[in-house]
């Protein structure tokens, strides 16, 4: 059963979930193409959106396997963070179909935006990253 597009339960915010996804970086003038994948307690930033990525004998030091313990996915993950890094996540003015989220895991926090295929692929991934959020501030 998909999680509904505008809410998320306790048991439906844990299961891993990947969106196609545009980041503007800096002052929006460098775009990269990634996959955002979220589950409990990461934020997965991929590279090779798009791709089916084959399925590979698990190996040591393997951080995440989705679809079945003795396998793992051949993707390169660009960057992974504790959803407990996310100080805020907001929709951006003027377009249904972008968000931003304000990261705190460094020295300095930053912003990145988020551009999205659709609104409801926006509309789930803000659900989904506040309800985590709010999971984790209990």
């Amino acid at each position: 059963m998909p999680p509904p597009a505008y809410g998320y339960l306790d048991a439906t915010s844990s299961v891993y979930q990947e969106w196609p996804v545009v980041a503007k970086h800096g002052l929006g003038q460098r775009r990269e193409h990634h996959v955002m994948g979220i589950d409990s307690l990461r934020v997965y930033i991929f590279n090779h959106p798009g791709l089916q990525p084959p399925l590979l004998p698990r190996e040591k030091g393997d951080v995440f396997s989705d679809r079945s313990p003795g396998l793992r996915v051949q993707k390169h993950c660009q960057s992974q963070r504790y959803v407990s890094y996310v100080s805020q996540v907001t929709f951006t003015d003027g377009d249904p179909s972008s968000f931003r989220i304000s990261w705190s895991d460094l020295k300095k926090p930053y912003e990145t935006e988020y551009r999205c295929e659709t609104a409801r692929d926006c509309i789930e991934i803000v659900a989904k990253l506040k309800h985590l959020l709010s999971l984790h501030t209990k």
